[in-house]
């Protein structure tokens, strides 16, 4: 190949990078809207059903039960209908169940419950899905960015809360407002989807890879080959951050095992060579990509495991800040209602604020320096919070709780999405391990809350902050191994 083509394929493929990078943050954005949207209108619900919290929360429990579901099937899903598909069907099954809700909800609690069932179960899926195509556009190119897509979807909340209110100000019906998000999310979801990048599906399966619309030059596709077209050579030289050089040290070991300091991939592999176990030449390395296995291999990998591990630490302390932030500030302190909503708000805020700033500290330091750093902060931010004589340092302390707990999740899926060819099933089994966290956290700290206070009980969060600072290390970055 000339240098003049050469340079046009490489222009190109940066260009399908860039637009898949814009896809998958439009597709974060529409999952946060979603769900901020059915926050929004929970009181309405639970008003209509005329129910008892301890009802509600039984109700809620049904989109637990769905994402229980939906999380650990996802690899399998992943693997037989690739990102592009999963996420275009999920988007749309989870816009049914929302959909569900809005109409049946005036019927009774059988139609609610249900639709919340299949609204996660559909949105769970989803989820995983658009993490491993995250993920590959993170590999191409070169640097960490999957936690500012996890920002994306924390502004996509912000969004649909914002006109969730705006909604019940103008008395807008329950049924019109999220019968208008599910008409929205099942449109936009499945058109932003085009733009991903090609993941080939398993082995076997019909139609090996898919394809995005617009993408039909030769070296977009997989090649179904075991070598590279005559006179046409893989490209390899896809340079979508100029300037960065791949990094003389810190490189992934080439045996599976994390590297020994941690320090971030270049996002390419070297060689173009036949990926070892995939059967075939990718045409890109990096590009998401299935190997022959069954994606629940992912559960019999010590590294997966301690990842689904750490992320499970990272979303406890996550998800209590969430549900109990609020509530600790306020009963602890014996302060007014609104300072306990600005310690959530400052937690929000700082949470964001460090998934959209942190991956630049990440490929400065490595992942592992960078998440032990989180963790210390986390940390040290409960502790303020637990042990602080006035409510400013309790504030002080929920912004260092935001800004250490706001890597955990999206750097730890990025770890488990390391190998491409196994990404599906490892993603799926990190996240069920880590979204655990939300069904076993509430119940604890309440219990613990009703013996010690709001305050004490937010100690199992410190516990699992300092697991977190050790187990850490098996994040840092892996090559594939055959």
């Amino acid at each position: 190949m000339s240098v003049g083509r050469r340079a046009a394929a490489s222009a190109a493929e940066a260009a399908h990078v860039r637009k898949a990078s814009y896809a998958v943050y439009a597709v974060f954005v529409c999952a946060g809207f979603a769900f901020a949207s059915w926050a929004a209108r929970i009181p309405q619900v639970r008003d209509e059903l005329r129910i008892a919290p301890g009802v509600l929360g039984l109700i809620l429990l049904c989109m637990a039960a769905g994402s229980g579901v939906g999380t650990p099937l996802s690899g399998l899903v992943i693997s037989w209908l690739g990102e592009v598909r999963t996420v275009s069907v999920m988007s749309v099954v989870s816009a049914a169940g929302l959909a569900a809700v809005a109409v049946g909800y005036t019927s009774g609690i059988a139609p609610v419950a249900a639709g919340l069932f299949v609204f996660a179960f559909g949105g769970s899926t989803w989820d995983v899905a658009m993490n491993v195509q995250g993920a590959a556009v993170e590999r191409l190119l070169g640097r960490s960015i999957l936690p500012r897509f996890h920002a994306a979807w924390s502004i996509g909340t912000v969004a649909g809360a914002g006109v969730g209110a705006g909604m019940v100000a103008a008395n807008v019906p329950v049924a019109a407002h999220l019968l208008a998000v599910a008409l929205i999310v099942a449109i936009a979801v499945p058109i932003a989807a085009r733009g991903f990048l090609p993941g080939a599906r398993a082995s076997g399966h019909p139609g090996n890879a898919d394809q995005p619309t617009g993408a039909a030059d030769h070296h977009h596709r997989p090649n179904r080959g075991c070598e590279p077209s005559p006179g046409r050579q893989p490209s390899t030289d896809i340079q979508p951050n100029p300037g960065r050089q791949p990094r003389r040290s810190g490189q992934p070991s080439t045996d599976g095992q994390p590297s020994t300091d941690g320090r971030p991939s270049t996002g390419r592999q070297p060689g173009t060579g036949r990926q070892p176990g995939t059967g075939r030449q990718p045409s890109t390395p990096g590009w998401s990509t299935s190997a022959v296995r069954s994606p629940l291999v992912a559960w019999t990998e010590p590294r997966t495991l301690l990842i689904g591990l750490f992320v499970l630490c990272m979303t406890f302390t996550e998800g209590g800040g969430n549900d109990w932030l609020s509530l600790a500030i306020i009963t602890g302190y014996n302060t007014a209602p609104v300072v306990g909503t600005l310690g959530l708000a400052a937690f929000l805020s700082a949470m964001t604020a460090g998934r959209w700033f942190g991956p630049r500290l990440i490929d400065s330091h490595g992942r592992v320096a960078v998440l032990r750093w989180c963790a210390a902060v986390a940390l040290i931010g409960l502790m303020l919070i637990e042990f602080g004589a006035i409510w400013p340092v309790a504030l002080g302390g929920a912004v260092l709780m935001g800004l250490g707990t706001s890597l955990g999740f999206p750097v730890g899926i990025s770890s488990a999405a390391d190998d491409p060819r196994y990404a599906a099933g490892r993603v799926s089994a990190a996240a069920s391990i880590g979204y655990a966290s939300f069904l076993a956290g509430p119940p604890i700290i309440g219990f613990l809350a009703n013996h010690i206070g709001v305050r004490r009980g937010l100690t199992p969060a410190a516990v699992l902050l300092a697991v977190a600072f050790v187990i850490c290390r098996a994040t840092a970055p892996s090559r594939p191994s055959s």
